[in-house]
């Protein structure tokens, strides 16, 4: 994708007169039965839509009360302009795999030791599992997906 316009997009979005009934459908479609793991594992994306994925969901939350429904329709729209179909779906797991990333950083990545553009390509790799009952990197799994990087390393 090219250079996104991010407040032309959320500013378009805002004004439609669909928006609370895009944010509304899309609410149940990511309310997926049993298969949820399976649907959303289903997707392959790369690191630069992961990376989008991270900056839209950042600036529809300064916009934006925050509201995964509104997230995940900025997703949506995301998810048809890089033909990710179905878009309900793709949109979905972009977002589940955005917030499972969020929640690792946090965790595991706080000194931000990691290469950013290898941490977005290792959580399009790595499995989302369920814990707590929302999708989620196994902390570990992710982790060994990465390379510290040599200057983190203490050799002694």
């Amino acid at each position: 994708m090219g250079a996104m316009d991010i407040p032309a997009m959320l500013a378009k979005w805002k004004e439609s007169a669909l928006a609370k009934v895009q944010a509304a459908e899309l609410a149940t479609a990511t309310d997926l039965p049993g298969h949820a793991l399976t649907v959303l594992n289903g997707f392959w994306f790369t690191a630069e839509q992961m990376n989008d994925a991270s900056l839209i969901l950042s600036a529809v939350r300064e916009e934006f009360e925050k509201s995964p429904m509104t997230e995940v329709a900025f997703l949506s729209e995301y998810a048809a302009s890089e033909r990710l179909e179905p878009e309900d779906h793709a949109a979905a797991a972009l977002y589940a795999r955005a917030r499972a990333l969020e929640n690792w950083v946090e965790d595991c990545d706080r000194p931000q030791r990691f290469d950013a553009r290898e941490v977005f390509d290792a959580a399009t790799r790595c499995e989302l599992i369920e814990i707590d009952g929302l999708p989620s990197f196994d902390h570990d799994r992710l982790r060994l997906m990465l390379v510290i990087r040599n200057d983190d390393i203490d050799w002694e």
